[in-house]
């Protein structure tokens, strides 16, 4: 999921951004905002509701500011904090128009659960068809609560262990010379940071696999053109890919080339895969809105045809009362027979046309 959401979370490509601290900055932040941005993106777009997809993928579709512009400076306040409000008031009407539907078919069918009271066959309470529907809107507002998640990966518990190791070793090799390294690495290192999984930012595995590669911070940038170069580039747009969007950790200007180099690039491939990545955002969409809309009708459909058999159940029950006996106090008037008969047809039709509907939008 993080993959793709880095991979689907990229607007098309524009020219690269300042650092947002600076070039003389101890923290290179080079890039970090318009990726962060896609991140978070990626994560509403694949967990919010209709509103929110939509939201986050018209964000997507636009350049680096106007995704901005989108999450807003508070994401929960935001273009997609007010879709993520709407979607929630949907679910609430939609939950409380699936409990009237409910009511409205039980009605519907007390003028034959009443005649035929004495039947255990006959239903005075609908059966709760929609039942795993109503489950998946309280889990729909679950998956919604992940807006401001940036989907980032965490390390292993080992691999910090490991990490708060090196840390504490270099520091007792280096002493007080290297206090500032053994403060930041202990500040990052902590269990709030590495295992932050609720709010974008954190420690992410990257970082942890970034320090235990080097041994500590790196001091010194290996060599334009190397190999080692190359592969501290295709490391941080791998580590991007998966949306671990910052920078090295505490990189220093030490990194500041490979960061520059990786960062053109990726900005360049993902220019060069905006087409794919739109049809992706769009199949998602178009899949999440069909899978409601075909769910709802088969539900509806089910509904439709317990209405029926209730109806012909009636009929039977009704006719072997009147065989046991014909002068029977529960006798239906003619009236309710000739309403059988127009109900049964019509829950026959509905139920027709609604799995229609949803075999068509499963196959479309």
């Amino acid at each position: 999921m993080a993959v793709l959401a880095g991979l689907i979370g990229a607007a098309p490509a524009a020219a690269a951004p300042a650092p947002e601290e600076g070039a003389d900055a101890p923290y290179d932040s080079i890039g970090e905002t318009v990726r962060e941005d896609r991140c978070l993106a990626g994560v509403a777009l694949h967990f919010g509701g209709p509103k929110l997809k939509a939201e986050a993928a018209k964000g997507l579709a636009g350049n680096a500011d106007e995704l901005r512009t989108a999450i807003g400076d508070v994401i929960g306040y935001g273009p997609f904090g007010w879709a993520d409000t709407q979607d929630d008031d949907y679910t609430i009407d939609y939950s409380q128009e699936l409990s009237v539907r409910g009511r409205a078919l039980e009605e519907g069918n007390k003028p034959y659960a009443s005649n035929a009271f004495y039947s255990d066959e006959m239903d005075w309470q609908i059966p709760e068809f929609d039942s795993e529907i109503q489950q998946y809107l309280g889990t729909q507002n679950q998956l919604s609560n992940r807006l401001g998640w940036d989907g980032h990966t965490n390390a292993s518990p080992e691999a910090v262990a490991r990490a708060r190791e090196v840390a504490q070793e270099n520091y007792d090799r280096e002493g007080e010379d290297g206090r500032n390294n053994w403060w930041a690495a202990d500040s990052a290192f902590r269990d709030g940071a590495v295992y932050e999984t609720r709010y974008s930012g954190g420690t992410t595995a990257t970082d942890i696999a970034f320090y235990l590669k080097y041994g500590g911070f790196p001091t010194k940038a290996p060599a334009d053109g190397s190999a080692e170069y190359r592969v501290v580039v295709e490391d941080l747009k791998q580590a991007w890919a998966g949306c671990n969007w910052k920078n090295p950790y505490a990189s220093q200007v030490v990194m500041s080339g490979p960061i520059g180099t990786a960062m053109t690039e990726w900005e360049l491939e993902y220019a060069g895969q905006a087409p794919q990545r739109d049809r992706i955002v769009q199949a998602e969409l178009v899949a999440a809105n069909e899978t409601r809309a075909a769910a709802d009708d088969m539900v509806r459909a089910i509904q439709q045809a317990w209405r029926a058999d209730q109806i012909l159940t009636w009929k039977k029950v009704v006719a072997q009362e009147l065989a046991s006996d014909p002068e029977s106090l529960f006798k239906p008037e003619p009236e309710l027979y000739a309403q059988a008969e127009t109900d049964l047809a019509d829950a026959r039709a509905k139920a027709d046309a609604l799995a229609t509907s949803a075999n068509e939008q499963c196959a479309s």
